[in-house]
């Protein structure tokens, strides 16, 4: 008895002590003011990426550091474009007129590979918020399989398409025999259908590098996107004019219009090799060795079938546009392809924001934190109203000397 009674104080001592951590604990945890233990703090600082730790001290700054680079790199590709015009404007206005024409179908079959890169940028950004490299991975994987499968229907569809494409504009084949300036046999008006025909064969190289380039946007790391398209953008300028023209002293034939899809393919295939490269070296995302699952895939098209329908809609109706103008004579039709080049320019603009705001909205739910991502979109939403009225002023002021210099001056 004298020993138990002994160890009674320190008995009730230590239920004292216990009872006084667990109501000292309740009200650290409710007291809505309670301080985090600064190591704890830093920790979870830390578990945030690059992106959000600067967009937690400024959400625009974050929006520009990737809407930036992404812009830029989309102004670059208008590039592709604009060289094509450019050259091809020189051989005749038959021959504006056969590529300006085709732009409208061209443009709404490659929207069909933004469904799997837009999901695919939705996911790896979610991914990269939630600190998991393996999943982004895994859905770069299943956009790869996904965009194969729409560059399979591009390519069954390249024997078809470009003559109802024709058939739709109530466009009349027009055969020019005569050789022109420096090469013979040029391609002739009637040859629209052949370069829509020839873009689509070869777009599995621009499915690959789309996919390539939305996994960039999705970690937040578009620099290199803007590298590589300035790198792909100088070959697309060396390569137009050998392949269009031809260059006899090594033995390149002259191909035209043709030439011009070519040298696209071409540069495709270099970007999609040096981007996922890239992404394998410096960020540590390369597509696993695993099989194509349906479901997963089916999320990557539910997330980017809406707004690549969008596109496609919007590219359709230049369909009924384009058939009213070729009734009006073939310069009107190719003075709307040249038109739609210029409008790039300000469209790479606000797509590049978009690009910015996607990648925060992504990293912030992934992290688990809806409130920032909303934040983060309105911010970038208001800030593009307002950047967009400069560049509208300067392509309303300046919309005479763009189309007089991407039509090789042909009024």
């Amino acid at each position: 008895m004298r020993a138990i009674n002994a160890n009674k104080p320190c008995l009730q001592s230590e239920l004292r002590c216990r009872c006084a951590r667990k109501l000292l604990g309740k009200h650290i945890a409710a007291a809505p003011d309670a301080v985090v233990p600064e190591e704890e703090s830093e920790a979870e600082e830390s578990d945030l990426p690059k992106l959000l730790r600067l967009a937690e001290r400024s959400p625009l700054e974050a929006a520009l550091r990737v809407a930036a680079p992404a812009a830029g790199a989309m102004l670059l590709r208008t590039a592709y474009n604009m060289a094509d015009a450019f050259w091809i404007g020189r051989m005749g206005r038959p021959e504006l007129e056969a590529v300006g024409g085709a732009t409208f179908a061209t443009w709404a079959f490659l929207c069909l590979f933004d469904i799997p890169a837009i999901g695919v940028q939705s996911f790896v950004a979610r991914a990269e918020g939630a600190g998991d490299r393996s999943k982004a991975c895994a859905t770069l994987l299943q956009g790869c399989y996904a965009a194969a499968a729409m560059a399979a229907i591009a390519v069954v569809c390249s024997p078809l398409a470009p003559h109802y494409f024709i058939k739709i504009l109530g466009l009349a084949a027009v055969n020019v025999d005569e050789p022109q300036s420096a090469s013979e046999g040029i391609i002739s008006a009637n040859h629209r259908s052949e370069f829509l025909g020839w873009t689509l064969l070869l777009s599995p190289a621009l499915a690959a590098s789309a996919v390539a380039g939305a996994a960039f946007r999705g970690i937040g790391a578009v620099r290199p996107v803007l590298t590589v398209t300035a790198l792909t953008v100088a070959l697309n300028a060396a390569l137009d004019p050998l392949l269009i023209w031809g260059f006899a002293p090594l033995g390149i034939p002259a191909l035209g219009v043709k030439g011009a899809a070519f040298a696209t393919a071409a540069c495709a295939t270099v970007e999609a090799l040096l981007l996922f490269a890239l992404l394998r070296i410096n960020y540590k995302i390369t597509p696993l060795a695993a099989p194509p699952v349906l479901r997963e895939m089916c999320l990557l098209a539910a997330v980017g079938a809406p707004p690549a329908a969008a596109g496609i809609f919007f590219s359709l109706v230049f369909m009924p546009m384009g058939r009213i103008l070729a009734g009006l004579g073939d310069a009107n039709l190719a003075a709307l392809g040249v038109a739609h080049r210029i409008e790039g320019l300000v469209y790479s603009l606000t797509e590049g924001l978009g690009v910015g705001a996607a990648a925060l909205v992504g990293q912030w739910l992934g992290a688990g934190q809806p409130h920032r991502a909303y934040e983060s979109a309105m911010c970038i939403a208001r800030y593009g109203a307002l950047v967009m009225l400069p560049f509208s002023a300067l392509c309303i002021v300046f919309a005479n000397p763009a189309a007089a210099l991407l039509s090789g001056g042909d009024q």
